[in-house]
């Protein structure tokens, strides 16, 4: 059995009460054949995908966390035992501009997933995670945005 791979991106300043829904979306994936989660460690969204999956992996032990990083120095400053039983990932994007490393990074974790989950408002017009979903639609990466208006 193929395992399938879920892809996590959102704005760093997530504000609203999602985790739940999202929480209640990742365990219907996993029923489904996706075990494998990827994502960033930059914004609040990142985090909270690490927390849900890290509670679901507790129980679900086939389940594989990767945090991708965007730099080396980035990887020797992880906190080991927070990131216990948890993969890190770095894409070759050492030579890309820093400003962009996170974008370039992101790309690579989305060409490699089989499914983008995001937490992302299509109204901001300056916005890494919102270049990055349009990236996976161009892509034809299946994507779902539990993003919500009424959720602020």
């Amino acid at each position: 059995m193929k395992y399938k791979k879920i892809a996590f991106i959102g704005h760093r300043d997530e504000k609203s009460d999602i985790k739940e829904k999202l929480k209640k979306l990742i365990i219907q994936k996993v029923f489904k054949g996706y075990t494998i989660f990827s994502m960033g460690n930059h914004g609040n969204f990142d985090k909270m995908c690490l927390e849900i999956c890290k509670e679901i992996k507790q129980v679900i032990k086939l389940v594989e966390i990767e945090i991708v990083v965007t730099n080396k120095n980035k990887l020797k400053a992880i906190d080991e035992t927070y990131f216990s039983n948890i993969k890190t990932n770095l894409f070759e994007c050492e030579d890309v501009y820093y400003k962009q490393r996170i974008i370039e990074s992101n790309k690579q974790m989305v060409k490699s997933c089989d499914l983008l989950i995001c937490y992302v408002d299509p109204r901001r017009t300056k916005s890494g995670a919102k270049k990055i979903m349009e990236y996976a639609i161009k892509e034809k990466i299946d994507v779902i945005n539990i993003y919500n208006e009424k959720d602020l």
